[in-house]
């Protein structure tokens, strides 16, 4: 495929076959056939062959092109972009045999389906994808006819579309009714789904001159650029003004316009964007624009950035010294094997005066081992991998304030041998054990793994061996045994190591044999679940013996209708109910189980339903939608356990106790309920990549470039970062009046040094949420209930919760310190007068804490004119003689400088000296 912009069309070449090679005989004859040509189509930019454009006297400035769905993006001269697809017409087929061939071009907004087994189609027009293979081997009058009568695009447009548009679709150069052709079904293995590679087709930068053309869209808003993203069903779409929309695939070409899901910019000034590339996996999108370059998660989260670098001063030199030119602009960029590293070509950044020629840079990364391989124990643990190597985050280790320090360094990283990198780069699978003290990789070929206790990694000592195994499906371990699924010897399988024996094939303790390639693993307890490419779910049963382990398969069940691309499972787990972990049978657990599955960015629970003697149901519940990655905590704490974590880009949505989520009602044909809102959000201002459960602790990541102008290049940082989630989860409990399971859930983690912050940041919150929502709607405070917003009656419900607690004194006035005086009336109204805490707190023997209340009644006391020296004179008095009596000298210190400070004369200092008599103490103590 590729464009012309003189005259603008757009034509199509098969590439030439050989496909008489097999049948020849003569050497001259084979050369001939190879290099053989076979004719082109073209389509011209007009009402006639492409009818559903908008504008027809425009030029296609970019094309691309996903294989795996068969289907392109046209980035138009008028600034619109269109999703189109190149269909053969088929009036004969059957609806049948169509859909057969159609899951390899299904979409992630298209892999979840009804719960039904059987779905329909209302067109038999076969994509481009599948059109490719079919017209190699043809003759040349059975070519000519199909390329001229049989295939016609068709197209919507996604980007610039008008509010009015009603995109239809014509037939270009009529169709026949005898053009009903048979096609051969087409091959929907594993690699022909992860073979998207998104190929792009762009013009010389001085076609993409949207200018000369005549366009009702916007100058902004006019695209420049789009890249596709099968495996989360997006489309990302650059502008000249810089900014990114997304928007999902449209179910087919035919489908109205889409609307946006999420418009991305960045702070700076960038310039229009000149080329974006989205990872193999679909995770994160690399984008260069004019005068930077920046990388996005695929839920929105900016993960690392290079702009305005021209607006720093260096030195006093000129921008021409420094180096690193790829953060003046980007004109083109490109993600290697693995996504550990992108390769930019920089450009001139728009700065007129920079003659220096483009250069290529090559920029490391480090990803989450979690979008390798979606298992419990890579999300239990901060796992990061890069081209050489893998970081495990050891903070869970650390002591509560170094978990929280930014400044504590605390990953632990470890090199891969270069001998195994050499000869399987890239790495594409790594795992870490529930103890985190084991480590398993996997590149190309082979799997390797480490021990933190010998610190020594074991490879197969057969390298013969080594190549002659591929792993697809991941790694998990099970205590000492990793467990791998593999392909080898022509064969699909799951084979058991143990990490106490040399790597080798005579030391496999067990093998598993499937029909096709194992997708997905992951390990439950001692439950294994085995997703394979024909759609079915394995349990087994992880037993050891006395001298070596087994699998022992308990059931399997088909997801036929109910995940239509098996491909794009990306997380698997399930939960147990509580009765059947005590009193059932193991291996049953497969009939009771709720099943959690992650399909493209879906997250989807699946709920069993006995439908015969030997047969279970399924009905679909999809809470929610662009998940970049979840995780179960099947034995959380308190009210966590069986809560279900997702990341979004924004933020985690928290769904507690997922076994108890309600659903709408069933509908008896689809059997899907609807979507349900999460429990608790977590907003979050960088990428997490784990939670400490027992700390109360979010973990993640955070990206910084710094530029110094003693140095003509640019310093890449990553540093972790923390936030806690416990006040959230509280907060959830006590809008429903839930004080009990508050208390009980705050219980678990009374013993953390930051527990009173917690509960401050709690207080805080809720005031805080209660006066601007007072301040917005002019409504009394009695009169908010409704879920979804700021409850109005909360602060009463958090300060009895409060209550419970040896920290409370502390925590309110702690919280009082942090907000405006505007808020207190409302606050100490519930809690009390400060006069009292006060007392409260002396009579406690919380001299620190009274110190603190002190402060807050001076504040007070300001706002009147009588009365204000006397008492909180007499205030301080009373605390200085408990601090001198309780040999508190630093305490005494802070209150004689309290003194001074409201007094410039010195007399208030000098009287309360005289009646504490505290320098009488300090004297007999001498």
């Amino acid at each position: 495929m590729f464009s012309t912009r003189t005259p603008a069309a757009v034509q199509r070449i098969p590439w030439p076959s050989d496909t008489s090679k097999a049948s020849s005989t003569r050497p001259e004859e084979e050369h001939v056939a190879a290099n053989k040509w076979i004719g082109h189509d073209t389509w011209f930019m007009n009402s006639s062959d492409l009818p559903w454009l908008i504008q027809d006297n425009v030029c296609v400035i970019h094309i691309a092109h996903s294989r795996t769905i068969g289907a392109e993006v046209w980035v138009m001269s008028d600034g619109r972009a269109y999703f189109v697809q190149l269909y053969r017409l088929d009036d004969d087929e059957s609806v049948a045999e169509d859909d057969t061939a159609a899951g390899t071009n299904m979409t992630a907004s298209e892999a979840v389906a009804s719960s039904k087994a059987s779905t329909t189609s209302s067109s038999s027009r076969r994509p481009s994808h599948q059109l490719e293979e079919y017209t190699y081997g043809m003759s040349d009058e059975t070519e000519g006819a199909l390329a001229r009568q049989d295939v016609a695009w068709e197209g919507t447009c996604i980007h610039g579309a008008p509010s009015s548009s009603s995109p239809t679709f014509v037939p270009q150069g009529g169709l026949s009714s005898e053009s009903g052709r048979s096609m051969p079904s087409e091959d929907t293995t594993a690699e022909a789904l992860s073979a998207d590679l998104d190929r792009t087709l762009v013009l010389d930068n001085e076609s993409r001159d949207s200018d000369s053309i005549a366009s009702d869209v916007d100058l902004g808003d006019r695209a420049t650029f789009a890249s596709l993203n099968y495996k989360f069903s997006l489309v990302a779409v650059g502008t000249q003004s810089g900014a990114i929309h997304l928007y999902p695939i449209p179910l087919s070409p035919s489908s109205p316009p889409p609307a946006v899901i999420q418009k991305l910019s960045h702070w700076a000034q960038t310039g229009s964007v000149q080329t974006m590339e989205w990872t193999s996996d679909g995770y994160a999108l690399a984008v260069g624009w004019e005068k930077g370059w920046a990388v996005w998660s695929v839920g929105g989260r900016c993960l690392a950035s290079g702009v305005g670098v021209e607006d720093f001063s260096f030195g006093g030199n000129d921008l021409d010294g420094f180096k690193d030119s790829f953060m003046f602009g980007v004109r083109a960029l490109l993600w290697l094997p693995g996504n550990f590293e992108l390769l930019v070509l920089s450009g001139s950044g728009g700065v007129s005066h920079d003659r220096r020629p483009s250069e290529l840079f090559c920029i490391p990364f480090a990803k989450s081992a979690v979008t390798g391989q979606q298992t419990p124990d890579n999300t239990r643990y901060a796992f990061l991998q890069m081209d050489d190597k893998v970081m495990v985050y050891r903070g869970a280790d650390q002591p509560d304030m170094s978990v929280i320090n930014p400044e504590s360094d605390v990953w632990q990283h470890i090199k891969i041998p270069p001998t195994y990198i050499a000869a399987n780069w890239p790495i594409r699978y790594a795992c870490i054990s529930a103890d985190g003290r084991l480590i398993a990789v996997a590149g190309r070929r082979g799997l390797i793994h480490y021990s933190m206790a010998s610190g020594r990694w074991k490879l197969f000592q057969d390298v013969g061996q080594e190549q002659a195994l591929v792993v697809r499906g991941g790694l998990v371990w099970f205590h000492h045994v990793l467990i791998a699924g593999v392909e080898a010897s022509r064969s699909h399988q799951v084979r058991l190591y143990s990490r106490d024996l040399e790597l080798s094939n005579m030391n496999v303790l067990h093998r598993e044999l499937f029909p096709t390639a194992v997708i997905l693993l992951s390990l439950v307890d001692n439950s294994l679940l085995v997703y394979t490419a024909d759609n079915t779910l394995y349990h087994y049963l992880v037993m050891p013996t006395e001298d070596s382990i087994r699998l022992h398969l308990c059931g399997s069940i088909s997801f036929d209708g109910v995940v239509a691309v098996p491909n794009l499972v990306r997380g698997m787990s399930w939960m147990i109910p509580a009765a059947q972990k005590q009193f059932g049978d193991p291996a049953d657990d497969m009939v009771v189980a709720t099943i959690l599955l992650l399909v493209g960015g879906k997250l989807v629970l699946l709920r069993p339903r006995k439908a015969g003697a030997h047969e279970v149901k399924y009905d679909m519940q999809i809470l929610a939608d662009r998940i970049e990655f979840c995780w179960i905590h099947l034995s959380g704490i308190g009210t966590l356990e069986n809560s279900l974590w997702g990341y979004d880009g924004k933020g985690i949505r928290v769904w507690l106790d997922a076994l108890t989520i309600e659903g709408g009602a069933v509908s008896q044909t689809r059997e899907i309920y609807e979507s349900v809102k999460e429990s608790v959000f977590i907003p979050l201002d960088f990428y997490p990549l784990s939670v400490l459960m027992d700390k109360g602790i979010i973990i993640g990541v955070e990206h910084e470039a710094l530029t110094r102008g003693s140095l003509p290049f640019a310093m890449f940082k990553i540093f972790s970062s923390t936030h806690l989630f416990v006040h959230h989860v509280l907060r959830y409990h006590l809008t429903r009046g839930q004080i009990r399971e508050a208390v009980l859930f705050a219980s678990h983690y009374q013993r953390l040094v930051y527990f009173s912050h917690t509960l401050e940041i709690l207080l805080h919150t809720v005031v805080e949420a209660e006066a601007d929502f007072e301040a917005s709607t002019d409504a009394p405070s009695s009169s908010m209930g409704k879920e979804g917003v700021p409850n109005l009656g909360t602060l009463p419900t958090v300060i009895e919760f409060l209550d419970h607690f040896d920290e409370s004194l502390e925590v309110v006035v702690g919280c009082a310190r942090k907000t405006e005086m505007a808020r207190w009336k409302r606050l100490f109204g519930i809690v009390g007068s400060p006069q009292t805490l006060f007392e409260t707190c002396l009579n406690s023997g919380l001299l620190k804490t009274a110190g603190s209340y002190l402060l807050v009644l001076h504040n007070l006391e300001e706002q009147h004119e009588e009365g204000v020296e006397a008492s909180t004179h007499a205030n301080a008095v009373r605390l200085l003689q408990k601090a001198a009596a309780a040999q508190d000298w630093v305490l005494c210190q802070e209150m004689l400088r309290f003194l001074h400070s409201t007094d410039d004369s010195g007399d208030a200092l000098r009287d309360a000296l005289k009646e504490s008599g505290v320098l009488q103490k300090l004297e007999s103590r001498i």
